[in-house]
């Protein structure tokens, strides 16, 4: 009897795991991404990060000397395609402007109903990082990129900040979006570009403001 009631359990809980599983490995980044998207009226990106505090991130130049915001969150239909925009009022909550980093609070309206998490790991060098924004007038844009270097040092910012590299197309419009990895969670977030001329070709390389500084942004909230 109890060899059979073991071997129930265990039967139910591999059954669990394995639902668990498949749900969310039904999840692709993009998927992640639409759900917390949030567009500011000065053609920035954000991301929810805290649904019941309607907190959402961006970076701290994309609010620099603005207070309160105009955002939009896009509704969108299961097959990704644009369901419905609100617009909400929203209001800085926190900077960190050495870190390029800022936390909004959004107004009441709609319900928030998924955000996004930090990774508390260093993106390895090489691996895969996704975002969506809307760079160049054009409408929540999907791009998927990769981490160049972990430990980069940019000598525009603050030497006591550290930065990782990233060879993703981004352009005007996806600033203070977020960069995913694979598994959902924020690795950092989009800050600057340039581009580099070399012979017949051009490649834009860019920074992300590392992860730690947003979680970082987000504890120091009551």
């Amino acid at each position: 009897m109890v060899d059979k009631l073991v071997s129930f359990v265990i039967s139910a809980f591999t059954a669990t795991s394995i639902l668990f599983l498949s749900s969310a490995a039904d999840l692709t980044p993009y998927d992640y991404l639409k759900d917390t998207v949030i567009q500011l009226n000065n053609n920035c990106s954000g991301a929810v990060v805290d649904k019941d505090k309607r907190l959402v991130v961006t970076a701290a130049h994309c609010v620099e000397g603005v207070k309160v915001f105009k955002v939009e969150k896009i509704i969108f239909n299961p097959d990704g395609s644009i369901s419905d925009k609100v617009f909400l009022n929203a209001e800085v909550a926190a900077v960190d402007k050495d870190a390029d980093v800022a936390i909004l609070r959004v107004g009441d309206g709609i319900k928030f109903e998924s955000e996004l998490k930090v990774s508390n790991l260093t993106p390895a060098i090489g691996s895969k990082i996704f975002t969506l924004g809307s760079p160049l007038g054009l409408e929540y844009v999907f791009s998927e990129g990769y981490i160049m270097d972990n430990k980069y040092e940019e000598k525009q910012f603050n030497q006591d900040y550290s930065w990782y590299l990233m060879d993703m197309l981004i352009g005007p419009g996806n600033s203070g979006g977020v960069a995913i990895n694979e598994l959902g969670e924020i690795v950092g977030l989009t800050n600057y570009k340039w581009a580099s001329q070399a012979t017949m070709t051009a490649r834009t390389y860019s920074t992300l403001s590392a992860g730690k500084y947003i979680k970082r942004l987000l504890e120091s909230i009551e």
